[in-house]
């Protein structure tokens, strides 16, 4: 029982991979909230490819690919673009 609740917090996970970063980590870097992050990542969806769960310091979460930053990015932008037309 404790070993599960260990693993569900992610105690387990892998260290993230340099250059991997959490959707947190990102939504800070783009001025972006929780919200709105999130709701690009799901937009994007499947496009994005797997998405694996590493361990950002204490904390495990989704870490995301120089790639997978870069599509999340682009979509940043296309929406500010969007808006000033």
């Amino acid at each position: 029982m404790i070993i599960q609740e260990a693993k569900s917090k992610g105690l387990f996970s892998e260290k993230a991979p340099e250059g991997t970063r959490s959707a947190h980590s990102l939504a800070k870097e783009l001025g972006l909230g929780h919200y709105t992050i999130a709701e690009i990542i799901e937009e994007l969806g499947d496009s994005l490819g797997p998405i694996t769960s590493y361990r950002f310091g204490a904390n495990a979460t989704n870490g995301f690919t120089p790639e997978q930053q870069a599509m999340i990015r682009e979509e940043h932008e296309r929406r500010k673009l969007k808006k000033t037309h």
